[in-house]
């Protein structure tokens, strides 16, 4: 059983915060598919802040504008679909409040819509980065493309700053509903204690993934330098549809950096969805094997 932070196991909810642009859009359809694989509760939230509280009072519906938008993703989206669908509003910081709400639900994940950095500029353009690190549970973040067969293929890099055994219990959950493939992507490294420690950390993985009947593969990049980047080209090549990263590196690595490295991988050109996981602190370093 997947835990939070906080020793607790995560709730079947699924929260989706919206601003009601077609980006949010496509999170709520996409993650109203996966709710419904899961066999979870969809909650979707609306936070009116100081910008959108002056839109809404000089609207004609005000404040109903919002619960009709609520009806329509229920009456648009969800006419076909068992899927329980619950709606919120609250009033305040939008990152505030989406940190609320997802800790007073417990929920499973957190799914974002975004135009990428330098779009949305009334909503997650600035904010997503935020909400990535500081969430409790895993976050998925989405642009503008879509997956109507679900997360296929999902890309897990590993390097020396970022261990990704962590999000192996993630990775088995969406490859059982959506009959998924992992592909491993494992940084070059010209020092062998590092690549010995990759190869390992590969292996171990693999293993479980084996037990599991997951079918995998398992690729080395082919250069030393930008393995971020080499990341979003290989998932690219691969037709992969998500990549999957924990956010935060192993100890206190020089010239890695956390925020680039994030960035680059939730608003990558190519539009592969990205599921950000945060380490639970569990041994002497954050990032630690989960057995």
């Amino acid at each position: 059983m997947i835990k939070s932070k906080n020793g607790k196991a995560f709730r079947d909810i699924i929260l989706i915060p919206t601003d009601f642009s077609p980006k949010c859009d496509n999170a709520v359809r996409q993650g109203l598919e996966l709710a419904r694989k899961l066999h979870h509760k969809l909650y979707i939230l609306h936070v009116i802040d100081k910008q959108n509280e002056s839109i809404l009072n000089n609207s004609v519906e005000g404040e109903d504008c919002v619960g009709l938008k609520f009806l329509a993703y229920r009456t648009d989206f969800g006419k076909e679909s068992d899927v329980v669908i619950e709606t919120g509003i609250r009033n305040g910081n939008i990152v505030s409040e989406i940190l609320k709400v997802e800790e007073e639900l417990n929920a499973g994940m957190l799914i974002v819509g975004t135009e990428g950095k330098h779009g949305m500029e009334n909503f997650f353009g600035s904010h997503a980065l935020k909400l990535v690190l500081h969430s409790g549970c895993p976050v998925v973040v989405l642009q503008n493309r879509l997956f109507p067969d679900g997360f296929k293929s999902i890309v897990l890099p590993v390097s020396d700053a970022v261990d990704p055994r962590q999000a192996v219990d993630w990775a088995l959950m969406l490859c059982k509903v959506c009959n998924a493939e992992i592909r491993m992507y494992l940084s070059f490294e010209r020092d062998l204690a590092l690549k010995t420690r990759i190869q390992i950390i590969a292996n171990q993985i693999a293993a479980i993934l084996h037990e599991k009947k997951v079918p995998y593969s398992i690729q080395t990049a082919a250069r030393s330098k930008d393995f971020t980047m080499q990341v979003i080209s290989y998932a690219a090549a691969t037709r992969s549809d998500m990549i999957m990263i924990i956010t935060r590196p192993l100890g206190d690595l020089m010239g890695f950096g956390l925020a680039g490295w994030n960035e680059k991988i939730m608003f990558n050109q190519e539009q592969i969805a990205a599921m950000c996981i945060n380490p639970v602190a569990i041994g002497a370093t954050d990032i630690d094997w989960m057995s």
